[in-house]
């Protein structure tokens, strides 16, 4: 009779020990896109991040070696860097670039470079931090 009394309590308990299993493996699969510097399109989780070219500071990812070449040769890198554009600001950039500073054609490469661009050093959601919780504000 007892054995029929704890049945529930440990099929219960497969339940949740499953459930942690899967959470692990999936935790671990993801963290290791983010190591690896890879964005995985469709989720709202933040990955690990990416790996940073020490030299450029950029992020060293699909495009790099491109932005690298075209952008680099003219300006530093760090004009990248220090900008949050859409890829449409990106573009307009670009062809401010190669009307008013000899900026060449940039070909095939434009497309990849303004994924690149837009990924990266895309608009940011809020430049502030969040606000604090009512329990670490100042009591009145």
């Amino acid at each position: 009779m007892n054995n029929l009394k704890r049945q529930p309590y440990i099929s219960g308990l497969l339940v949740f020990i499953g459930f942690i299993l899967s959470f692990a493996a999936f935790h671990t699969s993801y963290a290791r896109a983010g190591e690896k510097g890879q964005v995985i399109k469709g989720t709202s989780m933040t990955v690990a991040k990416p790996e940073i070219d020490a030299q450029s500071g950029l992020v060293k990812a699909e495009g790099f070696n491109l932005v690298l070449a075209h952008c680099s040769a003219c300006h530093s890198s760090s004009l990248i860097t220090q900008n949050a554009m859409s890829r449409e600001r990106w573009l307009d950039t670009i062809r401010w670039m190669q009307e008013t500073q000899k900026l060449w054609a940039l070909g095939e490469a434009e497309p990849v470079i303004l994924d690149y661009l837009s990924t990266w050093y895309g608009p940011k959601k809020s430049a502030r931090r969040p606000q604090l919780s009512p329990h670490l504000l100042p009591k009145q």
